[in-house]
């Protein structure tokens, strides 16, 4: 039971095109248990493969935790850009559509 529960668990068996788009941010010297910076390069190679639109940022000298001025800055950054490309200008883009269409219903 529980071989056939597990893969629908696990994120790389479940990667398809149309997921949304995935940023993500690690500490390139992380050696918290469980969150080895290979982990992210993985998923993200996994996230590539699949076609899900994903971009991967690598803090340098950066634990579990970003402390260094420069790379939480970086960090605020990506993640705007981020946001702005992929919600942001999306849902404005959606509603301009849905404000045009229903304009040419008139």
């Amino acid at each position: 039971m529980l071989r056939k529960f597990m893969p629908r668990c696990l994120l790389f068996f479940n990667l398809h095109s149309n997921m949304s788009p995935i940023l993500l941010v690690h500490g390139g010297d992380d050696e918290n248990n469980g969150t080895y910076t290979d982990q992210s390069v993985r998923m993200f190679s996994a996230f590539r493969a699949s076609g899900v639109v994903s971009r991967l940022v690598v803090l340098p000298y950066e634990g579990h935790h970003y402390r260094a001025r420069e790379n939480v800055m970086h960090c605020l950054a990506e993640t705007e850009n981020w946001l702005r490309k992929h919600c942001i200008d999306k849902t404005q883009n959606e509603l301009i559509s849905e404000t045009s269409n229903e304009r040419s219903k008139i």
